[in-house]
């Protein structure tokens, strides 16, 4: 082999590394994607939750207004 096809080789190894480096980083951007979207997605959820427990909480406290105790 001459020089030139040595390094004709070599180069497309380090493509083919490269190219290989590329896909599993491609990988780990799309399920850290995907991850990201489902723990939105919770967030959002929990917060109608405790939107709708506020709400409830509010209902069922007494409407009155706050007094000083006697003693003050």
């Amino acid at each position: 082999m001459t020089e030139t096809a040595t390094e004709i080789t070599h180069l497309q190894e380090r493509i083919n590394d490269l190219e290989s480096h590329v896909a599993h980083l491609e990988r780990a951007q799309q399920e850290m994607s995907d991850q990201m979207a489902a723990q939105w997605d919770q967030i959002d959820r929990l917060t109608r939750t405790m939107e709708l427990l506020h709400r409830k909480m509010t209902s069922l406290e007494p409407a009155h207004e706050v007094t000083k105790p006697p003693h003050y």
